[in-house]
């Protein structure tokens, strides 16, 4: 019995970003095949972020607009970032096809002052202890 509700109670946990990135056939693929990938995935959706003022310290003008991430969905159906509508606790990064291997990568929010900086996959994966 036990066996029986462990997959029902991990399967509760999943966050929504992981959701909205993977279908549960997916999700219950990568678990089977390596459990820890899937607690990665949630840890790198809420962590692999994070959202820094720089308003009147440093000029980002020359950085990429937030919107240039749009060009990177996975699905044609992501909706579309903009500054205006830009919400640091509920970006998805899993929804995107993000170059982020060894690098970090970061995004104007348009003119707020604002910075998204993604760490590396490197990074993120040190901090997770893989």
């Amino acid at each position: 019995m036990m066996a029986f509700l462990m997959p029902l109670i991990s399967m509760a946990q999943e966050s929504s970003k992981l959701e909205q990135a993977f279908t549960k056939a997916e999700i219950e693929e990568m678990r089977a095949a390596d459990a820890k990938q899937v607690a990665y995935l949630e840890f790198k959706a809420n962590n692999i972020y994070n959202v820094q003022d720089l308003a009147g310290k440093k000029d980002i003008s020359s950085i990429q607009d937030i919107s240039a991430i749009n060009a990177k969905a996975k699905n044609p159906g992501t909706p579309e970032i903009t500054a205006a509508n830009f919400n640091k606790d509920t970006f998805n990064p899993l929804l995107y096809n993000l170059d982020i291997d060894t690098k970090f990568d970061y995004y104007r929010i348009g003119d707020t002052g604002q910075l998204l900086q993604i760490i590396s996959e490197q990074r993120c994966k040190s901090l997770f202890g893989y």
